[in-house]
């Protein structure tokens, strides 16, 4: 008797050890080794609600959202009782985009909870997803009423009011989120950018250059102080951006499509013509960007490729004037008169 009770100890004693094991190594990023302590915490275990938690946790940091979900379901038919189960599998739900059970299984988690900040952040997130926009700011008001300075919260205000296309409104949220987190270059990326919106560009030209000193790693920011570069004639500068754009984002087609205009106003046709063509293989679809392809080809008297871009504009978009006038100057080049008349 005294041996089986000795074994149970143990049994005990080892599985919370290798909760504990597994905890650690979750805590320190080494998610695939937290999945194999909980896989034998699970095995002697099963009837527990912790390991499928954690598991679910760490399979979230590997993007496993449906090996996450099911634990989660497992974790809250073991016990339904900790928020934190809801929670999780309200931030999976939201990751898949089902929208509606998230918002159920945090207003579930809020139920134990009712003014817990994370769980009514994410639970504003989802039911903007869903663009219930009122039912969002509704939580944030909520919290904002009891952290008025808050730069997460308010940041997260500007994100909504962005969505319901109030960017006067979406500014003013992000320039208080800018004052109360002045390290963080997401609030001031996202000041500059209504700035620029809003067309002032001294303002966004300042705004973007704080988020990329404060080490911003987002394309659009480079791309968007190359705009603001651009208009002011500032070359180098602009190129300078649209390359540290390309190296960051590497297959985003608009980062080409500017530099490839940058490249065309400083005559440097055959890199813009680079440029545009690699913009057009990553995005075929975009029938407008013939229409600068098409203006480089005449630069470089490349009068029948020049003639394809203009017509696969005029297919797609037969009221827009000026590619017939520039079609009607390749067919003059190639002296046929009838087709640039016609």
């Amino acid at each position: 008797m005294s041996v089986i009770c000795c074994n149970v100890c143990y049994s005990q004693l080892n599985t919370a050890r290798l909760t504990a094991i597994g905890r650690n190594a979750l805590y320190f990023e080494d998610y695939v080794l937290s999945i194999q302590y909980f896989n034998q915490v699970i095995k002697v275990k099963p009837y527990l609600a912790e390991p499928y938690l954690y598991r679910a946790i760490a399979k979230i940091q590997l993007e496993d959202y449906g090996g996450a979900l099911q634990d989660c379901n497992r974790a809250i038919e073991n016990n339904p009782f900790v928020p934190g189960a809801y929670y999780t599998r309200g931030y999976v739900e939201r990751q898949l985009e089902q929208y509606d059970k998230a918002e159920q299984d945090l207003t579930e988690a809020l139920k134990f909870s009712p003014d817990n900040r994370i769980y009514l952040m994410l639970r504003s997130e989802v039911r903007a997803g869903a663009e219930r926009y009122s039912e969002a700011l509704e939580d944030i008001d909520f919290l904002l009423k009891k952290e008025p300075l808050s730069a997460s919260i308010n940041y997260e205000k500007g994100v909504i009011l962005f969505s319901m296309q109030d960017t006067v409104g979406a500014e003013g949220y992000f320039a208080i989120a800018a004052d109360n987190d002045r390290q963080n270059p997401h609030t001031w990326s996202s000041l500059g950018l209504m700035n620029l919106m809003l067309d002032k560009n001294d303002e966004a030209l300042t705004n973007l250059t704080k988020a990329i000193n404060l080490g911003s790693k987002w394309a659009g920011d480079y791309i968007n102080r190359g705009v603001l570069y651009y208009r002011i004639h500032n070359y180098r500068g602009a190129l300078a951006d649209y390359d540290k754009a390309v190296e960051l984002a590497p297959n985003d087609a608009s980062v080409y499509y500017n530099r490839a205009i940058l490249r065309s106003e400083v005559g440097d046709w055959n890199r813009a013509m680079d440029d545009i063509d690699k913009a057009l293989d990553l995005q075929p679809e975009k029938t407008e960007m013939h229409y600068q392809r098409g203006i480089i080809n005449l630069q470089l008297r490349q009068w029948q490729q020049a003639i394809k871009d203009f017509q696969k504009l005029i297919d797609t978009h037969p009221y827009f004037l000026p590619s017939y006038y520039l079609i009607a100057q390749a067919y003059t080049a190639l002296d046929q008169p009838q087709n640039a008349y016609r």
